[in-house]
């Protein structure tokens, strides 16, 4: 084990030594969190690429519902569109607590 410099007794070059530990430390430490950042980026743009692909075939089956079956007869397509199309205004966040629960407090 090795001994513990003090202010009066580190020497120049040791406290370089030390400082060259630290950099050493840093980098790792950036280059882990680099990778983890790149494998996040990877997942979610295959996620997003298979959300869209998925997005696409619904909106495929939709036009295809839509020549088959005449609006009087079929469902109203409104929701659907405007889902679609990502024109629905915002789902309010959860917040975790229910009718229930707040039915239950004293």
């Amino acid at each position: 084990m090795t001994s513990r410099h003090t202010v009066d007794s580190i020497t120049s070059d040791a406290l370089d030594a030390l400082y060259e530990q630290l950099d050493a430390a840093e980098a790792g430490e950036a280059q882990r969190q680099l990778a983890t950042a790149r494998e996040a980026l990877a997942s979610a743009t295959t996620r997003a690429a298979r959300a869209e692909a998925a997005l696409e075939q619904v909106r495929a089956l939709r036009e295809r519902a839509r020549t088959e079956a005449p609006a009087s007869q079929g469902p109203t397509w409104e929701g659907l569109d405007l889902a679609l199309d990502g024109n629905l205004p915002p789902v309010p966040a959860a917040t975790g607590a229910t009718d229930t629960e707040a039915d239950a407090r004293p």
